[in-house]
């Protein structure tokens, strides 16, 4: 456990603090900036998705140990379960926190810069608001793009692993 907390505090140092020197707040920005974290919630999303496609591989293993009065299978795909559960939840739990902190981070600097440069209260409102969706994006949509890439990929090639392995 002390590992695993030495190893989110390492990934929650920043890349550089001159982020806000420059207006632009891209995508590309941010993920420079916060590469460890996003890079680190993005494996866990592809290992998340790679998990749940090994799910029928798995019961079709469970099924013929069971016809053959075996029980291995049936426990495998009770690990699988159990190893898919404690992904999601790593990936959930870290995900929420290093969001929550680029988030904090950003609209903070964007704030105080603007506000030393006397721009009105509603301009730097709606910048906050779109850096919101940005973050919003690396936290909700990208996983979701990473796993759709995943299964539409085992479509067109997992047919043939999944006959080669049995």
């Amino acid at each position: 456990m002390r590992k695993w907390i030495q190893t989110l505090k390492c990934l929650s140092k920043e890349r550089n603090s001159s982020f806000m020197k420059n207006n632009d707040i891209t995508l590309q920005n941010i993920f420079r900036r916060f590469k460890l974290k996003i890079s680190f919630t993005m494996v866990m999303a592809l290992a998340e998705s790679v998990i749940l496609l090994l799910f029928p591989l798995f019961i079709g293993f469970a099924i013929n140990d069971l016809l053959n009065s075996k029980n291995a299978g049936l426990i495998n795909l009770g690990l699988l379960g159990i190893v898919s559960l404690v992904t999601g939840a790593v990936r959930r739990f870290f995900d929420t926190r290093a969001y929550a902190h680029i988030y904090e981070k950003i609209s903070s600097e964007l704030v105080e810069k603007e506000r030393k440069q006397e721009i009105s209260i509603s301009t730097t409102n709606a910048r906050v608001g779109l850096l919101n969706e940005f973050v919003k994006f690396f936290e909700n949509t990208f996983p979701e793009i990473l796993s759709k890439f995943v299964r539409i990929r085992s479509h067109f090639f997992g047919n043939n692993v999944c006959f080669r392995i049995y």
